[in-house]
C-alpha cells in the first residue's frame, strides 16, 4: 500500500505531466498557422494555329512509269506553304498519309522535298494517320516527311515531288491485279513549341 508522501508524490507528477502536454499542445497550437488561398488559379496556353495550307497545281502521276532520279526532280514540284498565324513559335509535321484506295507499293514510290536527297516513301520515318477526312477517306499508314519549328508570324513554302523509282519493275506495276495506283494526302499538323 502507498503510504500519504508517495500517493502526493504521484498526484503531483500526474499534475506536473498534464501540465506539461497543455503547455506543449498551446504551444503548438499558437505555432501552427493555416493558410488558405483567396484568389483563382489561372492558367493561359499558348496560341496553335496554322493558317490555311496555300497550295500550287496538285501532283499528278497518270500513266505514270518508273524514272531516274534526274527526271524525277526535273519534274514540275507540288508547292505549299504553311504559316504561323501565332505570335509563339511551334513545332511542325509533314506527313504524307497513304490512302486506303492507295494500291501502289512505298517501294516503288520515290519523293523529294526541297532539295534535300530523293528517297524512297518506304525508308521515309512512320507517322501516325490523321485519318478525320470529312470525306470519310481514311489512311492505312503515314510518312513523315519532315519536322520541324516555324517562327512566330512566320512561313514556310516547300517543294514536293513524287515519281515512280527507275528499279520498279514493269511486273511491280501490273502484277496479277491489274494496274497500281497511288493515292496519298498530305497533312500538317502543328504543336506549341517547349
Amino acid at each position: 500500500m502507498l503510504n500519504k508522501k508517495n500517493k502526493y508524490l504521484i498526484l503531483g507528477m500526474s499534475c506536473l505531466f498534464v501540465l506539461v502536454l497543455g503547455i506543449i499542445g498551446v504551444s503548438f497550437a499558437y505555432w501552427s498557422v493555416n493558410l488558405e488561398q483567396t484568389n483563382s488559379n489561372v492558367i493561359t496556353t499558348g496560341c496553335v494555329k496554322l493558317n490555311t495550307l496555300k497550295e500550287g497545281a496538285p501532283i499528278s502521276l497518270t500513266n505514270a512509269y518508273p524514272i531516274s532520279d534526274t527526271e524525277g526532280q526535273a519534274k514540275s514540284p507540288f508547292t505549299f506553304t504553311i504559316q504561323n498565324a501565332c505570335a509563339n513559335e511551334i513545332s511542325y509535321q509533314l506527313n504524307l498519309d497513304i490512302l486506303t484506295s492507295s494500291t501502289m507499293p512505298l517501294t516503288s514510290i520515290k519523293y523529294q522535298l526541297d532539295t534535300d536527297n530523293p528517297t524512297l516513301l518506304s525508308g521515309a520515318k512512320d507517322a501516325t494517320p490523321y485519318n478525320k477526312y470529312t470525306s470519310g477517306v481514311s489512311a492505312s499508314s503515314s510518312k513523315n516527311l519532315k519536322s520541324g519549328t516555324l517562327a512566330a508570324n512566320a512561313e514556310l513554302t516547300f517543294n514536293l515531288r513524287l515519281w515512280i523509282d527507275s528499279g520498279t519493275t514493269i511486273e511491280t506495276l501490273s502484277a496479277t491485279t491489274g494496274s497500281k495506283t497511288f493515292n496519298a494526302k498530305l497533312v500538317v499538323t502543328a504543336t506549341p513549341k517547349a
